[in-house]
Parts: C-alpha cells; sequence; structure tokens
C-alpha cells in the first residue's frame, strides 16, 4: 500500500497549484480571522465607507470563492488520483478512501472546535465520503457535466433561498444562529438597521476578544448544528470535487494539454469570469449591501463567474509552472502545496494568536487593507518554512499524522 502512493509519485501541477491556493486562501480567510462576521456582508460595518468598500469590491471580485473553490478542485482530483492508484494496485479504493475521510474529518472537527469556526477540512471529509461510490469508469466528459449541473443547480437553490424565504431560516444555519434576531431585525425594520448592525458586531467583540471558554462553547453549538450547515454547503463543495475529478481524468489538471488549449481557457475565461463576477455584485451595491442580498450573492449570484475564474486561475498557474518549472520560489510553492494540510492548520493556530482575545487582541481593530500585511506575513512563513522541512521529512507533520490514522500505522517520517 506504501508504495502505491510513495512521495515520488507526486504530479508537480496538483502540488504548485494546491500551494498557490493555500497560499492565497489566506488572503480571503483573514477576514473571518480579524473581523466581526457583519463586514461579510457590507464593507460598512464601522458605520463608515471610503477605502472599506473599495477592499470589499477587489476581495469580492478577484479572490472571495476563487480560491477556496481552486482548493476543492484540487481536492477533488486528489480523491480521483489516489482512488485511481489504489484500483491499479488491487486494492480497495473505497476503503482506503473512506478511511482518509475519516480521519480528515476528525481533524476538522478538532480545527473548528480547539482553533477556527471557518474549518473547512470536515466539508472537505464529508463531501468526499458523499462521492466515495461514483464510478471509477464515470468519464471525465459525464463528471464536468454532473458536476456543472449540480453547481448550477444548487447556486439557484441557495440564491432563492437567501432572497425569498423566511427571514427566520436564520435561526436554522448554525453559522448566523447567535445573530438571527439581530438579521431580522435589520430586514425588516430599516429604521433600526444600524442599531441592529451594531449588536451583531458587539456580539462578536465580546465573543471573540473573551475568555477562550467561551469561544469553546460556542464553536461546540456550531459543531452540534453542522450537519445543516453542511446540507447548505455541499451544494457547492461536491460539485467543485466533481469537476475536479473530470479535471484530473481529463489531464487539465496534470499538464497535459497544450499551451494553447491553457492559453485559450485563460482568454475566455478570465475576462468573462470578472463580467459575471461584476454584474453579481451590481445588486449588492445597488441594495447598499443588504444582508440577503449579499449573502445570495456570496453563494449564488457569483457562482458562473467564480467557476469561469477558478478555470482561469488553474489555467494560469499551470503555464507558469510550466515556464519557470526550476525557479526557485515555483520550488517553494511546490513545497507549500505538499504541506497544505499542515500550513492551513498552522495559519489558522498563527492568526487566531495575533487576532484573539486569548492572544494580541487585535480582533475588530483593523482596517481591510492593513490586513493583507499579515497575509504577507503568513505566506512568508509558509513559503520560508515548507521547503526546508521537506529537505528533512517525508510529509508535512499533520500529513503524516493524517497518512499513518488512515492506513492504521506509523509512516516513514524523517528522510535517511
Amino acid at each position: 500500500m506504501t508504495a502505491a502512493f510513495s512521495a515520488s509519485s507526486r504530479i508537480a501541477t496538483l502540488d504548485f497549484i494546491r500551494g498557490a491556493a493555500v497560499l492565497a486562501i489566506l488572503a480571503v480567510n483573514i477576514f473571518s480571522f480579524a473581523l466581526p462576521d457583519a463586514a461579510t456582508f457590507t464593507p460598512f460595518w464601522r458605520g463608515d465607507a471610503g477605502r472599506e468598500e473599495a477592499a470589499y469590491i477587489v476581495n469580492y471580485m478577484v479572490a472571495d470563492g476563487k480560491f477556496r473553490g481552486l482548493f476543492t478542485l484540487l481536492f477533488g482530483a486528489s480523491m480521483a488520483m489516489i482512488m485511481d492508484r489504489a484500483r491499479a494496485n488491487g486494492l480497495s479504493a473505497a476503503q482506503i478512501h473512506l478511511d482518509r475521510m475519516i480521519w480528515l474529518g476528525v481533524i476538522g472537527a478538532l480545527h473548528m472546535l480547539f482553533l477556527w469556526h471557518g474549518d473547512i477540512l470536515l466539508t472537505y471529509a464529508a463531501a468526499g465520503a458523499a462521492l466515495t461510490w461514483i464510478s471509477p469508469h464515470a468519464s471525465a466528459r459525464r463528471l464536468l457535466a454532473l458536476g456543472v449541473i449540480l453547481l448550477i443547480g444548487g447556486a439557484i437553490m441557495l440564491g432563492g433561498m437567501s432572497l425569498f424565504s423566511s427571514p427566520h431560516m436564520a435561526a436554522h444555519i448554525p453559522y448566523l444562529r447567535d445573530h438571527a434576531a439581530m438579521m431580522m431585525e435589520m430586514i425588516t425594520q430599516h429604521d433600526t438597521e444600524m442599531r441592529a448592525l451594531q449588536q451583531s458586531i458587539n456580539f462578536d467583540l465580546s465573543l471573540y476578544l473573551g475568555p477562550y471558554a467561551d469561544l469553546l462553547a460556542y464553536r461546540m453549538t456550531l459543531l452540534l448544528g453542522y450537519p445543516v450547515s453542511f446540507a447548505m454547503s455541499a451544494l457547492e463543495t461536491i460539485p467543485l470535487m466533481l469537476i475536479g475529478m473530470a479535471l484530473y481524468r481529463s489531464g487539465f489538471l496534470t499538464g497535459q494539454h497544450s499551451h494553447r488549449a491553457y492559453a485559450h481557457i485563460i482568454a475566455l475565461c478570465l475576462p468573462a469570469g470578472m463580467i459575471l463576477t461584476g454584474i453579481s455584485l451590481w445588486p449588492v451595491i445597488a441594495s447598499g449591501y443588504d444582508p440577503l442580498v449579499s449573502l445570495a450573492a456570496l453563494i449564488s449570484f457569483s457562482v458562473p463567474g467564480r467557476l469561469l475564474l477558478i478555470l482561469a486561475y488553474a489555467a494560469l498557474l499551470i503555464l507558469i509552472l510550466r515556464h519557470w518549472p526550476t525557479h526557485t520560489m515555483t520550488q517553494r510553492i511546490c513545497a507549500a502545496g505538499r504541506m497544505a494540510l499542515s500550513n492551513y492548520l498552522a495559519t489558522s493556530l498563527m492568526m487566531t494568536s495575533i487576532f484573539y482575545g486569548y492572544g494580541l487582541g487585535l480582533y475588530g481593530q483593523l482596517e481591510r487593507w492593513s490586513l493583507y500585511g499579515f497575509v504577507a506575513l503568513g505566506c512568508a512563513a509558509m513559503l520560508a518554512c515548507s521547503q526546508p522541512w521537506l529537505a528533512h521529512f517525508h510529509y508535512g507533520p499533520l500529513e503524516w499524522v493524517w497518512r499513518s490514522l488512515a492506513r492504521g500505522e506509523a509512516q516513514p517520517f524523517r528522510r535517511r
């Protein structure tokens, strides 16, 4: 079994794209680490506009959802790769995959409970487990078609729920449960909007700058309500994983297509994706950043443009790797991708220690633009540490733990 998944069989394009994604996703997650939840829906959470609105728009257009989607695409590709290799070696692909997902789910649940409520690993584990029984004979074309149909269908469903359902739905979404009354007041009573917004902000400031025990208790409620939350997030996560599997099996994500093909993807998808994303942002701005309109845009209206931008970003990264395969920065990004799990969890530890009350207590104190300095710090740490670590060890520390648990025995760790 170990030989089938040896480090020597790694695919450089997957490592490079994954590395770029884990670096870039910090530029989106930083707002959740450092700002109240209200900042997700409006740049006016401080009560003023200026640079906050510009930063909100730039993030929405370029980053929000795109790098998480790219990361999800890579997760689907890795699933297909591991299951295909297992079958080729006469092993039970389903059992190997399920073991991996079970232990990833455990790691994700611990991450959500003890470090950060924005964990994505538990969702990946649950969605990955749901895709265990995808036929090994399913063609790339069928996987792609299924993924796109489910993605668009899910976006339509989520958009309708956001815009037309009763505000009382917020009480059943774990992420919004503690803000439900505040959000409903914002929707139904325009004249008290700023007061309700401030109550929501005060709740977050008190929670994240308060004792660790309060954070732990709050995250426990999120974890207990996770099934409902997963049902919402799965509508995007599962389709993107299917598309990732399709792009792996077609050779797109492994760099097997021509330079011209990738250039065409960039030329078509990048401008079209930007235009569609801009169109999805228009109703948000026109509504004065109404919370439900903002939510609908993030989880529904922006989906078509987001998918095109994800494909364009992937094609661009493949061409960069193809042009500079041995460049020092390229190799460092590949190393960060090989340690994506460890780097993802390390950034949670780093950023919560900087912003939460049990650390430096900077939560809610800084403007959006200034947060990019902390993004640069986190990315520099990942780039500086990943390659030296892998010079001495086969895997990142959390990758080693995950592999060892999934395989039921300690895997080789230190290089000889």
